[in-house]
């Protein structure tokens, strides 16, 4: 659990941070948003002892970040904005074995941490491979890799999905559901709500240094504007092109999942013999609204395969 009481963060005259008190649960999935310069990294960059407070205090599992820097970083890990600035070995597997070789680990336990990891990111293939030649795609899930290594109990997101293709969006974001699925709490910092939100158990806006809402997404009205942030509505149907080979994930309510599962079924009946399109659901995940209405999601898995 990370508790944050009356958190006052300031650069030279300017106070960032504004007594900021917040709680996060373990196996949360948080959505921390706000506009531009409304405080939001400087608040996790407390989390783990990145910066300091000027007054107050952040507790992780109930101990200070300041007494003990290693727990709080080890316990608490982040993915960066920029996720190539945090890659420090020339391959993937060097890369990420750094941080558990820092905790003075023996080399069968690196390994199998490294190993786990990237099999986690679906990076396994590339453990050998330059980082310089990596993707965006891959340096963002190389990043999380070596995040995951360390097995925090929070991770912490920042923009994740800045700078990223579809096709990377979707695969950062299927690794982010699989590692909350498995307990660890996910923070994700953000102005674009799009993908994040629909299995947010809570989001927190931010606004001039002070949290201007905490509470479950479905309590902020998609209207509200005083926060400049963007949500999207319930149900959010947009256009996609599946390509031969490609796989694509979306996002569905618990009731379009229905309608999604009736419509992929017709359409394997109707399409050319020598087009294959398959397609999964997840089983749904929990989403508590405060209007009543179900808005429990699941996650719609579709590919489509070509035989000529």
């Amino acid at each position: 659990m990370i508790q944050v009481e009356n958190l006052t963060h300031r650069k030279g005259q300017t106070t960032v941070i504004d007594g900021i008190s917040l709680k996060i649960d373990d196996g949360e999935w948080v959505v921390i948003a706000g506009a531009n310069g409304s405080g939001k990294t400087t608040l996790i960059k407390h989390f783990n002892g990145l910066l300091s407070p000027d007054r107050g205090v952040v507790r992780v599992n109930d101990t200070p970040v300041e007494a003990d820097l290693l727990n709080a970083r080890t316990t608490v890990g982040m993915v960066f904005q920029q996720p190539r600035d945090q890659l420090v070995a020339g391959t993937v597997a060097a890369d990420v074995a750094f941080g558990p070789e820092n905790l003075g680990l023996e080399r069968n336990a690196i390994d199998t941490r490294v190993e786990q990891a990237l099999e986690t990111v679906g990076m396994s293939e590339k453990a050998q491979q330059r980082v310089h030649t990596l993707s965006g795609g891959e340096v963002a899930r190389v990043a999380l890799a070596g995040v995951l290594a360390m097995r925090p109990d929070h991770l912490i997101c920042d923009e994740p999905f800045t700078g990223l293709d579809t096709t990377s969006r979707q695969a950062v974001y299927e690794r982010l559901c699989e590692i909350s699925a498995s307990g660890t709490s996910i923070i994700i910092v953000t102005h674009d709500l799009r993908e994040v939100i629909a299995p947010a158990d809570r989001l927190v806006v931010l606004s001039d240094g002070q949290v201007g809402f905490n509470g479950a997404p479905t309590e902020l009205p998609a209207d509200d504007d005083r926060f400049n942030i963007s949500l999207p509505t319930t149900p959010d149907w947009e256009c996609y092109s599946i390509h031969p080979g490609q796989r694509l994930l979306i996002v569905l309510t618990l009731v379009e999942s229905y309608w999604f599962r009736w419509v992929l079924h017709l359409l394997r009946f109707v399409a050319p013999r020598r087009v294959v399109l398959s397609y999964w659901l997840l089983s749904p995940v929990s989403y508590s609204p405060a209007d009543g209405v179900d808005r429990r999601v699941c996650y719609a898995d579709i590919s489509l395969q070509c035989h000529f």
